[in-house]
C-alpha cells in the first residue's frame, strides 16, 4: 500500500467512526491529527490546556501526515490539523485555513552508540548518492528514507544544494533502500537498524525523548538558538489548520498553542515561534 492510500484509509476510517458513533461528539470534543513531527508536542500542549479546561475532550490521533491533516480538515474528519507544509494553490479555498505556529530544526540523526559527531553537506551528498557506503569502523551505512512526496524528502530536495537533490533522487531508485512512511516509523527504524542514518525534526526528537543522537551539520550543533540566529540553516515550518466553521474548542486550543504559555512550552520541546 502506498502512502497516499494509507492516508486515505485512515481518513476514511475516522470518517466512519465519526458518522457511525452511537453518541454524537459533544461540543467540547475535538480531534487533532497531522504530521508526526508535532503529535507528541500536541499531546503535551493538550495536557497543559486541560489544566485550565479540565472538561475539554481533546483526542490527539496517531500521525497521518501533512496531506492527511489537510484532507482531514477539509472533509470534517478532524477538527485541527498540523501540517509540515503550506497549502498548495490547488488546496486553498476548499475548507482549510492555515496559520504558521512553530518552526523546528531539521536534523540528521544516528542511533546512540554511533561515535560520528557530524557531517558536512558534501559528505551527506556522497552518502545519499551511494559514493560513500560505510562508517569509519567499516560497517554499512543504512539510510532511512521517506516517500518522495513527504515533507522531509521535499526539504532535502529544495532547501539543500542541487547536488543534494540529485543525490536524494538517486537514492530513491537504488535497490535495497529502507523507507519509513511516518515520522514515528522513521524514528523506530533509526533506533533499531544497525548503521542507520536519517533525518527528523529536533522537535520530535525532544518531545518524544528519542534515544537518537543529532549530528552537527557543517560543524554546527543543531539547536533552536542556532536556527534562530541563522548559524544552523535548515528547519521545518509547521502550520495549524482549521475549517472556517471550526468548533469553538478547536479555535480556543489553536489560540492557546500560539499564546505566550503555549510558545514557552513549545520552546522547551525543540520548537520556536516567530512574531505575528
Amino acid at each position: 500500500m502506498n502512502r497516499q492510500s494509507a492516508v486515505a484509509g485512515i481518513c476514511s476510517a475516522l470518517l466512519i467512526f465519526s458518522v457511525g458513533s452511537v453518541s454524537p461528539a459533544r461540543a467540547g470534543t475535538i480531534k487533532i491529527g497531522g504530521t508526526g513531527a508535532a503529535m507528541a508536542a500536541m499531546s503535551l500542549l493538550a495536557q497543559e490546556f486541560r489544566k485550565a479546561s479540565p472538561d475539554a475532550d481533546i483526542a490527539v490521533l496517531p500521525a497521518i501526515g501533512s496531506g492527511g491533516a489537510i484532507k482531514g480538515v477539509q472533509g470534517g474528519v478532524i477538527d485541527l490539523g498540523v501540517s509540515a507544509r503550506s497549502l498548495k494553490d490547488s488546496e486553498r479555498g476548499k475548507g482549510a485555513e492555515e496559520v504558521e505556529f512553530a518552526r523546528t530544526p531539521f536534523v540528521f540523526v544516528v542511533p546512540k552508540g554511533n561515535a560520528v559527531a557530524g557531517f558536512s553537506e558534501g559528505e551527506l551528498v556522497d552518502i545519499y548518492a551511494g559514493r560513500r557506503t560505510t562508517w569509519p569502523d567499516g560497517s554499512r551505512i543504512r539510510l532511512i528514507m521517506r516517500p518522495s512526496d513527504d515533507s522531509d524528502t521535499i526539504m532535502l530536495k529544495t532547501r539543500f544544494s542541487p547536488a543534494m537533490a540529485e543525490a536524494v533522487k538517486a537514492a530513491e531508485t537504488r535497490p535495497g533502500m529502507l523507507f519509513a512512511a511516518t515520522d514515528q516509523d522513521a524514528a523506530e527504524m533509526l533506533d533499531q537498524t544497525p548503521g542507520a542514518l536519517g533525518a527528523l525534526s529536533l522537535g520530535q526528537l525532544v518531545s518524544e525523548r528519542l534515544a537518537l543522537n543529532p549530528l552537527r551539520l557543517d560543524g554546527v550543533e543543531p539547536s533552536v538558538q542556532a536556527a534562530v540566529d541563522g548559524t544552523y540553516r535548515h528547519y521545518k515550518v509547521l502550520y495549524l489548520l482549521t475549517s472556517p466553521d471550526a468548533k469553538p474548542l478547536a479555535r480556543e486550543f489553536a489560540a492557546f498553542v500560539r499564546s505566550v504559555h503555549g510558545r514557552e512550552l513549545l520552546a522547551r520541546l525543540g520548537f520556536w515561534t516567530t512574531a505575528d
